[in-house]
């Protein structure tokens, strides 16, 4: 489902938060917009922002501990 307007992912200001949030991981990159984009819709935004990534809730690689078994 497409967003109703376009998100600009390749500005540098909301590219450089996905790929801060991201560590440079492809496999992250696309997590962080993947949130992104749920959250957008179920905010009824109209497109990915900072304001929306930053609810989104996304923790970065760094940020997440193993859980011990």
């Amino acid at each position: 489902m497409p967003l109703r307007k376009l998100s600009g992912l390749t500005e540098p200001a909301l590219a450089g938060k996905i790929l801060a949030l991201s560590e440079g991981v492809l496999g992250e990159i696309v997590a962080v917009v993947t949130c992104a984009a749920a959250t957008t819709v179920l905010s009824g935004a109209e497109a990915i922002s900072p304001r929306v990534i930053e609810i989104s809730g996304f923790m970065p690689p760094s940020g997440r501990r193993p859980v011990a078994i």
